[in-house]
């Protein structure tokens, strides 16, 4: 299992640094397990429609390597589906030089499943974008509510706070396990 994942994170980081195309506008589903590759699905039309083509308005989120967006997805055939409706994912678009990290995540988090770690529900790559697609949080992500600072937000109480380091503590020794 190891070597396949190092065989599978070098074989494609040799591709992309020499320019090759690692799959044509596919999707790929990462159930608990194992990778589905669906062929000729155009994925990133439908991530674009679930978003609203990217819209600034579905940013909810934004790191160094890119913004995240809340999209909309049928949650059986995993079509875009009307604004509002369906299942809600995380979808982040990675700036195009982040191709290390998005490969780094894809390795990762496509094969964890843990209660405290955020789930990995897909990728997709084609020439000009690389998209993770996530589970959606709906309450927000933990450093938002660690240390947002307005009126209009409580602070977590401390009793929350040490739930929540407990939480993050199990997910990091499940990672280095």
């Amino acid at each position: 299992m190891v070597a396949s994942s190092i065989w599978f994170l070098v074989h494609v980081t040799i591709m992309l640094s020499e320019g090759k195309q690692l799959l044509n506008n596919s999707f790929h589903l990462i159930p608990q397990t194992a990778m589905i590759v669906m062929e000729n699905y155009k994925a990133e039309n439908v991530l674009s429609v679930a978003t609203r083509n990217f819209h600034p308005d579905s940013v909810i989120g934004e790191g160094a390597f890119g913004r995240v967006y809340k999209g909309w997805v049928d949650g059986n055939t995993f079509a875009a589906a009307k604004w509002g409706t369906g299942l809600v994912i995380a979808i982040k678009r990675y700036k195009t030089q982040a191709n290390k990290e998005w490969l780094t995540k894809i390795n990762s988090l496509g094969k964890l499943c843990h209660p405290n770690i955020v789930k990995l529900i897909g990728y997709c790559i084609d020439k000009k974008h690389r998209l993770l697609v996530y589970e959606y949080m709906p309450h927000g992500s933990l450093d938002t509510h660690l240390f947002k600072r307005d009126s209009d937000f409580q602070p977590l109480s401390w009793k929350l706070r040490i739930s929540i380091a407990l939480g993050a503590a199990k997910g990091l020794a499940y990672l280095h396990c």
